[in-house]
């Protein structure tokens, strides 16, 4: 288990796993986006519980760039949506900005406020002006799994914030890195997280490409079942 992980055994209330497991029992083929989740419901199955690629991974940047909006961003910037409002990644946002000469873009996250709290207003964007900042950016800052997505579709340079409480989600982005073959530099952390650096630019595209094909392939299969079933 990855230092980072610290992951929890339940994904319920316990009083509720009983229910849950009875609930999973009623479906025939179950899929996860995340090796821990797979390992915890094979566990309370007793069965294998197969691990897919998240969607956004099915299609490559050139199909993502298409569906990008343009953004007006005053020129080169790095990228910040800092989901969990970590002072970490902010401080080391602006510090590398300030080292590369560049601005930040500071992303409005949903539910946060115009400022977030931080005091300085926030980049607004919908889905489509998202991937194209992403896109766009001389490197991200983020402790979001589809920001840390979409950056390794476009092959950014990404520094992502890990949480080190043991109620966090780091599993998923973990499997995500395994399946790129990329390895994190420990950057900066405090007692709370730990901001991580890859190069996904050195994302091993063959290991990653297997497992987007593998994933299309149990996906196809799920929805060839159902729609057997529909018609019978």
């Amino acid at each position: 288990m990855s230092v980072l992980s610290k992951i929890r055994t339940s994904y319920s209330p316990p009083e509720l796993d009983a229910e849950f497991v009875e609930l999973w029992k009623s479906f025939d083929r179950i899929t996860m986006r995340e090796v821990a989740g797979s390992d915890y419901i094979g566990r309370c199955l007793n069965r294998e519980i197969e691990t897919v690629v998240d969607p956004v991974l099915l299609h490559d940047y050139e199909y993502w760039r298409k569906v990008a909006g343009p953004k007006d961003t005053n020129g080169k910037y790095v990228l910040m949506y800092n989901i969990r409002r970590s002072s970490l990644l902010q401080m080391l946002a602006y510090r590398v900005a300030k080292e590369r000469g560049l601005r930040v873009v500071d992303l409005l996250v949903p539910g946060q406020g115009e400022d977030g709290g931080s005091g300085k207003r926030k980049f607004a964007a919908g889905p489509s002006e998202f991937l194209y900042l992403i896109d766009g950016a001389e490197c991200v800052f983020t402790g979001s799994f589809h920001a840390s997505a979409f950056s390794l579709i476009f092959g950014k340079k990404l520094y992502v914030q890990f949480p080190l409480t043991r109620d966090n989600t780091n599993s998923r982005m973990e499997t995500l890195f395994s399946w790129a073959m990329l390895t994190g530099k420990n950057v900066i952390e405090d007692d709370r997280s730990r901001v991580m650096f890859y190069d996904c630019e050195e994302k091993n595209n063959k290991v990653l490409d297997n497992e987007i094909s593998r994933s299309r392939q149990v996906l196809s299969e799920i929805i060839s079942s159902c729609l057997q079933r529909c018609w019978e």
